[in-house]
């Protein structure tokens, strides 16, 4: 058997492939082996060499194992293909709350969200790859003076790896075509591969949703991805600030809790209490001079406007001198700091 001297997955641990599926765990890990199967070269080997074992086995061929003795020619399905029924556990494997579904309505609108957006992130990655700030306010130079991450992204390939073992493993568990001539199709289409990939994902997801027993793997998997997709292309919003409303009225200053982000600058605000609104640069410069309304910052904003370093505020509120809350920074207390 000259074959398994090109299988994939003597790279990989080997217990990965051992076990019958008794447990959510269990599934998880022989759903993991079944994506390394889908990506061997000698896939058909491998499940060929499965049929003809007289005994159980483990996963071979993309998970032929656990079939009923010599000569059976019908596969065993996976643990995907083997759920299409209801979710025991009641609860939705991703977020948790009630749902006979495997994931809930909600979470799949996430999903479906998120599939749409990595689409819309990759051409945004393309306007991104001159290095300098990113939409956090971080900077994203890393070498060879170009974004390499943006660069990445513009390009696809973490995107097109992810979604594609996907496409290939519900291919497999629904009995669809396989995913080589389906991949072939759409190029001689014109169409992108990840757009058809993600297109692909779009039209089975609410199937998956309701029974596929991994899709919780899918979730994890496409919420680091649409990150990692949405870091590149710059657009990670900056987190709100804190202001409280210097506005005047019966009772004194109004004091309702605003929030205000860097997007937010030019353009205007208005309190929900009192309903004045304000033009946010002249909110804040009010804001900063008041000795009763406070103003908070992320610390990068605290830094450059105040000309303290984060490491210094980070102590200063360790100490007990300035007040910190969830991360952000109450600009008076910092001033008071300063000047002690």
């Amino acid at each position: 058997m000259e074959w398994i001297q090109q299988a994939v997955c003597r790279q990989v641990d080997p217990d990965l492939f051992v076990g019958d599926c008794h447990s959510n765990e269990l599934r998880h890990r022989e759903k993991r082996a079944i994506k390394i199967c889908l990506t061997c070269p000698v896939i058909d080997e491998c499940r060929a060499y499965a049929f003809g074992l007289a005994r159980q086995s483990p996963i071979f061929g993309g998970g032929v194992g656990r079939h009923e003795g010599r000569g059976h020619q019908q596969a065993s399905p996976t643990p995907s293909a083997q759920a299409g029924g209801m979710n025991e556990l009641g609860q939705c494997l991703v977020c948790q709350r009630n749902t006979q579904r495997m994931a809930c309505e909600r979470c799949e609108a996430n999903m479906r969200r998120q599939l749409f957006q990595i689409v819309e992130y990759k051409s945004l990655a393309g306007d991104n790859l001159v290095p300098g700030q990113g939409g956090d306010g971080r900077a994203t130079e890393r070498t060879l003076g170009i974004n390499v991450a943006a660069l990445d992204a513009f390009a696809g390939f973490d995107a097109i790896a992810v979604l594609e073992s996907w496409e290939r493993v519900w291919r497999e568990d629904y009995g669809l075509t396989p995913y080589g001539p389906a991949s072939a199709a759409r190029l001689e289409s014109g169409e992108s591969t990840l757009l058809g990939i993600v297109k692909f994902l779009q039209a089975w997801l609410e199937k998956s949703c309701i029974e596929h027993p991994a899709v919780d793997e899918f979730a994890s998997e496409l919420r680091g991805l649409h990150r990692q997709m949405q870091q590149a292309a710059g657009q990670t919003r900056r987190a709100a600030w804190r202001v409280t409303c210097p506005s005047d009225t019966e009772d004194g200053e109004c004091g309702q809790q605003l929030r205000v982000s860097g997007e937010d600058f030019g353009g205007q605000v208005t309190c929900r209490a009192c309903r004045t609104t304000w033009p946010v640069e002249r909110l804040l410069r009010v804001v900063a001079s008041s000795r009763h309304a406070e103003l908070w910052l992320d610390p990068e904003a605290a830094s450059e406007w105040l000309g303290v370093h984060i490491a210094t505020l980070r102590r200063w509120a360790k100490d007990g001198r300035i007040k910190r809350d969830h991360g952000r920074y109450e600009v008076h207390s910092i001033r008071e700091a300063i000047t002690a």
